[in-house]
């Protein structure tokens, strides 16, 4: 019976000092980090995060840590771009990974503990990068979108992936809408769960989502949690901010160049010969012709250094005169200007000159066989 009461207490002793020792190592380690913090804007969140930029906090990170206590994360500082990778090994806490080029963003990965991977699993930043945070995952924290970023030039169809805990899907779905500055639907599309959606935990999702490039340059791309019991109050919507990516094609907008519009005696004949393309590009949109039109009239604002070196010059903008309307009818071009300042009249060189810019540049486009302008008095001498 003695014996018996020796081998419990003694049992007892070593699982109480195992139990101290976990603690006082797991202490330690918090208390052997990097206490150095600094603040972070990351996607409009203002971080704390502890800071590694020497060898030794590299390889230490967040491993060894049950709880982080006053910080957000960490951030690692390297003094050269590499492609970089992180493993969970001792890392007890789910980690989000941001790879930065500088303070850009370039990626986004989920970084499990490896309580939750139960093997130790590697990731790998997409492209060479110098700055990395390690952003501790919050109870409260319910969705994180990886691709695209926030503010990211988007063209369809856009790839959309992330993490979102358990209780955002419903038979392992729901759903993404994609809307322009105006509060038009540009497109939906259901987002899927790659792994076991029945959990608590994050889950991996995916999903396309096609749609029709707008006008406009910014939109929101919202995420709607699945909701089958159609109660607002269970409702839950994260959004993001987009930018779209403009299709272009290239135009020609002809200016003046009086080193090619000489006679034989050197004289200026203020004639076609002068007037020269250069090439821009344009938003593809329903009005290419008026857009055109619009970017000739910038003149100057537009031309590069090298240009005006060559010689290319213009006398527009002229101050005041816009462009109110363009119509098209039988191949007559109609273009109606404000000119409140009468900055289209003068010599008629100088006239000439300003009518054929807009005329030739209104005429590659192969609609347009005539060019009239409204007022009739615009651009006389």
């Amino acid at each position: 019976m003695k014996n018996k009461f020796n081998f419990i207490l003694i049992s007892s002793a070593i699982v109480l000092i195992s139990i101290g020792l976990f603690f006082y190592f797991k202490q330690s380690k918090e208390e052997n980090l990097n206490q150095e913090f600094i603040n972070f804007n990351l996607q409009r969140e203002n971080l704390r995060l502890l800071v590694a930029d020497e060898q030794e906090e590299w390889a230490r990170g967040l491993s060894g840590i049950y709880e982080l206590k006053d910080a957000d994360g960490m951030i690692f500082i390297f003094p050269d771009k590499q492609i970089r990778h992180f493993w969970n090994k001792d890392t007890h806490l789910d980690l989000v990974v941001y790879w930065l080029l500088d303070d850009e963003i370039v990626g986004v990965d989920y970084l499990p503990s490896i309580e939750k991977t139960e093997e130790v699993i590697t990731i790998t930043s997409p492209k060479e990068v110098n700055k990395v945070i390690e952003y501790v995952i919050k109870k409260e924290d319910e969705i994180f979108v990886f691709q695209p970023l926030p503010n990211q030039k988007i063209t369809s169809p856009l790839k959309i992936k992330g993490i979102a805990r358990g209780n955002w899907f419903f038979e392992a779905e729901f759903l993404a809408e994609l809307y322009g500055n105006n509060q038009n639907k540009l497109g939906l599309t259901i987002l899927r769960a790659i792994d076991d959606w029945m959990t608590p935990d994050f889950v991996k999702f995916e999903g396309e989502l096609n749609f029709t490039t707008p006008n406009n340059e910014t939109g929101i791309l919202r995420f709607l949690n699945s909701n089958p019991s159609g109660l607002p109050e269970h409702q839950k919507i994260y959004e993001i901010s987009v930018k779209f990516e403009q299709k272009t094609r290239k135009v020609s907008l002809y200016f003046y160049n009086p080193l090619k519009d000489k006679d034989e005696n050197g004289n200026i004949k203020c004639s076609e010969d002068g007037i020269l393309p250069v090439e821009r590009e344009i938003s593809i949109t329903k009005t290419p012709i008026q857009d055109t039109i619009n970017l000739l009239l910038k003149g100057k604002d537009i031309l590069t250094k090298e240009e005006i070196e060559q010689g290319i010059t213009t006398e527009f903008p002229l101050e005041g005169l816009e462009l109110k309307s363009a119509s098209l009818k039988d191949g007559i071009l109609t273009l109606q200007f404000d000119d409140p300042y009468n900055k289209t009249s003068g010599g008629s060189c100088r006239v000439k000159i300003l009518w054929l810019q807009i005329e030739k540049t209104a005429k590659q486009f192969d609609e347009v066989k005539e060019v009239k302008f409204s007022p009739e008095e615009i651009f006389q001498p």
